[in-house]
């Protein structure tokens, strides 16, 4: 069973709600192709490093085809990645590389 319609939202999310809508391909992931193994093998990961992230699906075309995976002891804040996505949501907010880097994790460095 897939992840209910979307229009364009995004919401936090549960390991356990991800394993019910895991697909057959993401189960059997080391059997396929490169570019189809990554949701396999994140759902994998994070099944044995549970509680680790906080977990967010994000709309695109109808459909929750985007997972975001934020380390909870990580250098992103949880609160700035998410004010971050309601901000991608007006067409007026599009961010370079850099200012999105500043705005999530402010440092004393631009280095990259």
């Amino acid at each position: 069973p897939s992840l209910p319609a979307c229009q364009g939202e995004f919401r936090e999310t549960t390991l356990a709600e991800l394993e019910q809508h895991r697909s057959q391909l993401s189960l059997e992931w080391r059997k396929e192709r490169p570019a189809l193994r990554a949701p396999g093998a994140l759902l994998d990961y994070l099944t044995e490093s549970p509680d680790t992230h906080h977990l967010v699906l994000v709309c695109y075309g109808r459909r929750f085809s985007h997972l975001y995976a934020i380390k909870r002891d990580g250098g992103i804040r949880f609160s700035a990645f998410m004010a971050a996505l309601e901000r991608s949501r007006h067409p007026d907010a599009a961010l370079s590389y850099l200012e999105m880097k500043r705005h999530l994790a402010p440092t004393e460095s631009d280095d990259i």
